[in-house]
């Protein structure tokens, strides 16, 4: 059973709707892209697209090489990625 006491369940998870929104794009558009082989999205085991902080930050990485965000948006996605580990670094 989860629980919001049970330190496991306090990483925090991104599904592909969350990073779009980091990124400023539509949802559709980065599936597109994984389709296209641009990017790649873990499964969790039940098939759902899931994302860690850190593959948070290496998309958004990716996606600014590819010129598909600017410079200003990686920033903030960086910005707001790092917030989320000090919470989640506090919570362990």
């Amino acid at each position: 059973m989860r629980t919001t006491t049970d330190p496991q369940n306090w990483p925090f998870t991104f599904t592909v709707t969350d990073l779009a929104r980091f990124l400023g794009k539509s949802p559709v558009t980065l599936r597109h892209w994984e389709r296209q082989g641009l990017l790649a999205f873990p499964r969790d085991s039940g098939g759902d697209r899931k994302l860690t902080l850190d593959q948070v930050r290496q998309t958004a990485r990716i996606a600014r090489d590819l010129g598909r965000i600017s410079e200003r948006r990686l920033n903030l996605v960086e910005a707001a990625v790092t917030i989320l580990e000090v919470v989640e670094n506090e919570n362990a």
